[in-house]
């Protein structure tokens, strides 16, 4: 996105108290590229090449991108700024200002009136001023009191899709990295929030400022120099927002908390899918520790005497904290899940070896603490699906420093598929 791009935007936003129009931002049908192959094959192109935008700009490792232009008053702006430098005007903006100067004032509904240009098809600004006199040595003096373009936005999200090679289980695991589900509504919503913020910011700048000089000409140069200058400090940082706010809403994320990577092994054959427990604690003093713990079932099986393990990848996200202190969890390891077929029929699902201990896996201030793998309860089936829920109360030891009087709840549920 080029300074001058988004010049418009903060120009034609600026000012909206006078006949000036902020528009809703216009989501754009999403720019797909469709991976072919297996998981492993997605896993590959995300890495290599990530969501594409239509000119062609890759961002590895990323299997969403929301791209951001302006409008003013219906067309790109780059088509607009090169519209109004074609008629050469000096103020390239519909700029409304408070005059000395009794003639200086162009309003159709109102008094006299300069000249319209005969170049273009119109002029792409007017002066609206109020009757009074010019001031003593010939001065004339100018307040700008509103902008008139309307403004608007488009954006795109380029995303990444791919079509599930297995069962049910592959198919859930895709759901959850698919960025379809909800990006255009928040890329909106945020473009909104940082036009409204711009806007504000340049009212504030702007509005009501006076510019003096010797003769009209002087003052349509300065407010144009003036205007310029803001909207050159504004643009960068508007666009300094949107680079940091758009990975809070379309970023891959870090470590356990990437939402673009698949897990692979979702998509093999045998038992497959998720086991989940999630923690919610709070205590007296705004104490909080909130955490989920996520086994990922499924890969390459190996026999064991007359059971079965399957691979798992295990992660931990979370956050916790009290007046003074805070923590973060965002941790991953291998481990498995052992399968083991009873009499009748029956599927026994438990893990078998050591639990996963992390020393500093919660990462705090002022101090850290050791992360431990919750030990969710073994659990059963004599179908080719497991499904199920487990919960009991929070105790002492379920989270760092917990107070006495905290409350708080350890729930699970898992969802596996023979596939």
């Amino acid at each position: 996105m080029t300074t001058r791009v988004l010049l418009a935007l903060l120009l034609a936003a600026a000012i909206a108290g006078a006949t000036g129009a902020v528009a809703q931002p216009t989501v754009t049908p999403d720019n797909v590229t469709s991976v072919p192959g297996t998981c492993t094959a997605y896993q590959g192109f995300l890495a290599s090449t990530g969501a594409t935008e239509p000119g062609g700009r890759t961002h590895p490792g990323s299997c969403q991108f929301t791209t951001f232009l302006p409008t003013v008053s219906g067309r790109p702006w780059s088509q607009y700024l090169a519209e109004v430098t074609a008629w050469g005007n000096a103020l390239p903006h519909l700029t409304y200002v408070h005059s000395s100067d009794p003639n200086w004032q162009w309003e159709p509904a109102r008094g006299p009136s300069r000249p319209l240009p005969t170049t273009g098809a119109r002029r792409p600004y007017a002066i609206r001023g109020d009757v009074g006199n010019v001031l003593p040595g010939g001065r004339v003096c100018a307040q700008v009191v509103g902008f008139g373009p309307s403004f608007s936005a488009t954006i795109q999200s380029s995303r990444l899709s791919w079509t599930p090679t297995a069962g049910a289980a592959c198919s859930t695991e895709w759901n959850r990295v698919d960025p379809h589900a909800a990006l255009a509504g928040r890329a909106a919503t945020e473009a909104n929030n940082l036009v409204q913020k711009t806007v504000a910011q340049l009212n504030a700048d702007l509005q009501n400022r006076r510019f003096c000089g010797a003769d009209r000409t002087t003052v349509e140069r300065d407010i144009a120099a003036a205007i310029e200058t803001l909207l050159e400090r504004a643009s960068r940082g508007a666009i300094g927002r949107w680079e940091a706010e758009r990975p809070s809403f379309d970023g891959p994320g870090t470590g356990a908390s990437n939402v673009c990577a698949i897990q692979c092994g979702l998509c093999a054959s045998g038992w497959a899918g998720r086991i989940q427990c999630k923690k919610s604690i709070t205590g007296p003093g705004g104490y909080h520790h909130d955490e989920t713990q996520t086994w990922a079932v499924g890969g390459a099986a190996q026999a064991s005497g007359g059971s079965t393990n399957f691979p798992v990848a295990w992660t931990a996200v979370g956050s916790g904290g009290a007046p003074g202190k805070s923590w973060a969890i965002n941790a991953s390891q291998a481990t498995n899940l052992t399968v083991t077929v009873l009499t009748g029929g029956v599927s026994s699902f438990d893990r078998s070896t050591a639990a996963i201990d992390i020393l500093s896996g919660i990462v705090g201030t002022p101090i850290s603490f050791t992360l431990y793998e919750i030990d969710f309860p073994a659990f059963t089936t004599t179908s080719s699906t497991a499904t199920g829920t487990w919960s009991r109360p929070t105790v002492g030891g379920d989270s760092p420093q917990q107070p006495g009087g905290s409350t708080g709840t350890l729930s699970c549920s898992w969802a596996l598929d023979r596939q």
